[in-house]
């Protein structure tokens, strides 16, 4: 049951940006497909590629001291260029998802427009969260 108190605002984080992003993607698409979408998204693309994000993240972390202490930050760049190599792959993989499994025709700028308006709308939450924690103090019931 605590695992609940921790997934569900989670959950609400993601599929809230995740909706309007496909709305913007779909303008013209019923809410049936618009679902399909997201939900093959999450589990083919969101999730494999959410684990190697998080675990490059920390790896470009330790690559950054290791170059900083060697003085060779070449290891930095390094993990750089494999971390943005994986973000164009999530989107090719995505754009693929779309026009090949179900026979859309979205161009780059479309795609990379709705990630940039999914990633701003996850900030503005989490930054709303933030700021209703502070103020309230909310922080004692969720620690």
């Amino acid at each position: 049951m605590e695992l609940i108190k921790y997934l569900l605002p989670i959950i609400f984080l993601g599929t809230v940006p995740a909706l309007f992003s496909i709305r913007y993607l779909m303008p013209n698409e019923s809410w049936s497909l618009r679902i399909k979408v997201i939900i093959s998204r999450g589990i083919l693309l969101k999730i494999p590629f959410g684990v190697c994000f998080g675990f490059l993240g920390i790896l470009l972390i330790a690559l950054l001291q290791k170059g900083l202490i060697e003085g060779k930050l070449i290891w930095f760049y390094l993990g750089v260029i494999l971390y943005l190599f994986l973000i164009w792959l999530y989107l090719f993989l995505y754009r693929l998802l779309l026009n090949r499994g179900f026979n859309q025709s979205i161009s780059w700028s479309v795609l990379i427009n709705s990630i940039i308006m999914e990633l701003g709308i996850s900030l503005g939450m989490v930054l709303i969260a933030a700021g209703f924690a502070i103020v309230f103090d909310l922080t004692n019931g969720f620690v």
